[in-house]
């Protein structure tokens, strides 16, 4: 029988809210392992019980199947919670039905104690004669949810230590939970569930409006805005007025940055190297910094000017961005280009992030192991190319959708900076609720 308040690992819980409890996961819930079946017996055709291996396969709140298993080694219950054992380690979701769950996963599901053995049961109760019998559970799998998610943090420290971030079932068993009356608990995951559910509305918008934005990228860069007469190309049916050619005659410059070992510094000029680069910008959060002696000795091919494209050629291949800040430099993992006069360079920006050129630039990625898109490849990719003028509507049709993407973001981050708030105030009992 669960005794609550009892010494376990602490793992630098705070002090306890009047009223809270603590105990271990493994004295609340029932923890399932996953485990991979043979390769032989899963399938993306639909055939038998759907399995999820890890959280590649999550969503907002449920996981999406892309496999499917005939002979399911462990299973998780519809509801239970999907926790994720290996990188990302803490990633959570909810199984949508019963299903298999390979060995990136954990299911945890919430055990079933009697009223009578806590006062978890009810606001003011303290259990009934009548009811001493009736199996019920003393801690609410929505709250148990909501908590996992705050205790995320947490569950990656533990994770750390092994030269891949996995997180045992021991450890996992182990964990401290601090809880409040099952009143309370159910008072606490109402309120969040309805916080997530704004949550989930605002990513189902603004997947919508990506959808949209790639299709119209696709449209316009093929189709272009207008046009009445076409003509077949070797790039496919084109708008007759625009013209074919590589991407060199649309170029004054193309080159890659500095290839030796730079020094780093607190301050200074950004290095900014393939991983900051997403989103068709720059991200300098993170970006590292250099010397400004470092950086003066370097040549005018690593520091790109304003208006260069920069585009990932190493790591994550093909991310572009616009430099709208002068006095950076670049790494090897990042070749710059620099339009001539025959092409606007937010119109080379979208181009290159459009569907159609991406998949031309991923595809002449070479590499036996580690892919790289080469500059001497990339000049010679064919492009299709309309005037200055349509190429100027092409972009405000563009700048509109993308302005309307970044609002929608600011938005949704806003949620979710509000969420962690109410997190941080109600799971650990700042704020009562009931």
């Amino acid at each position: 029988m669960v005794k609550l308040n009892k010494p376990v690992l602490n793992q630098g819980l705070p002090e306890l809210p009047k009223g809270w409890s603590q105990a271990s996961l493994n004295e609340v819930a029932l923890l399932t392992m996953g485990q991979s079946p043979a390769s032989a017996t899963y399938n993306n055709s639909m055939k038998g019980m759907a399995f999820f291996q890890g959280a590649a396969d999550f969503g907002v709140t449920y996981p999406k199947a892309r496999y499917w298993c005939c002979q399911p080694k462990k299973m998780a219950d519809q509801g239970s919670i999907l926790f994720s054992v290996r990188a990302p380690v803490g990633e959570l979701n909810l199984a949508p039905y019963r299903c298999c769950i390979g060995r990136g996963l954990a299911a945890i599901e919430v055990k079933k104690e009697s009223n009578k053995d806590s006062r978890q049961g009810s606001k003011g109760s303290k259990g009934s004669k009548g009811s001493k019998n009736k199996k019920t559970p003393w801690v609410d799998q929505a709250f148990l949810f909501q908590m996992l998610q705050y205790m995320k943090p947490k569950f990656q420290v533990l994770s750390q230590g092994s030269a891949f971030e996995v997180l045992n079932g021991a450890d996992l068993k182990q964990f401290n939970l601090m809880l409040p009356s099952l009143f309370e608990q159910q008072k606490i995951a109402t309120i969040l569930l309805s916080a997530d559910k704004v949550i989930e509305i605002l990513h189902a918008q603004l997947n919508k409006l990506n959808n949209l934005k790639m299709g119209m990228m696709q449209r316009l860069f093929t189709q272009g805005i207008g046009h009445t007469k076409f003509k077949n190309t070797p790039m496919g049916r084109l708008p007759f007025e625009w013209q074919v050619a590589e991407l060199a005659e649309y170029l004054a410059y193309i080159s890659y940055g500095f290839t030796n070992p730079m020094p780093e510094s607190a301050q200074g000029p950004f290095m900014i190297t393939a991983k900051d680069i997403a989103g068709l910008a720059i991200q300098y959060t993170g970006a590292r910094k250099t010397t400004p002696l470092a950086f003066n000795r370097l040549t005018e091919k690593s520091k790109p000017k304003i208006n260069d494209i920069l585009l990932t050629k190493d790591g994550t291949l093909g991310r572009v961005a616009l430099v709208k800040q002068a006095g950076i430099c670049i790494n090897q993992s990042v070749a710059v280009l620099r339009a001539n006069e025959k092409i606007l360079p937010q119109f080379l920006l979208y181009l290159l992030a459009s569907p159609v050129y991406q998949r031309e630039l991923l595809q002449s990625a070479e590499g036996s192991t580690i892919k790289h898109i080469y500059i001497t490849l990339v000049d010679k990719m064919p492009v299709a190319i309309p005037n200055i003028t349509e190429q100027k509507k092409i972009v405000d049709l563009l700048d509109a959708i993308f302005l309307k993407l970044t609002l929608f973001e600011a938005k949704l981050n806003q949620q979710v900076k509000i969420k962690k708030a109410l997190m941080q105030n109600l799971l650990t009992g700042k704020v009562r609720v009931g």
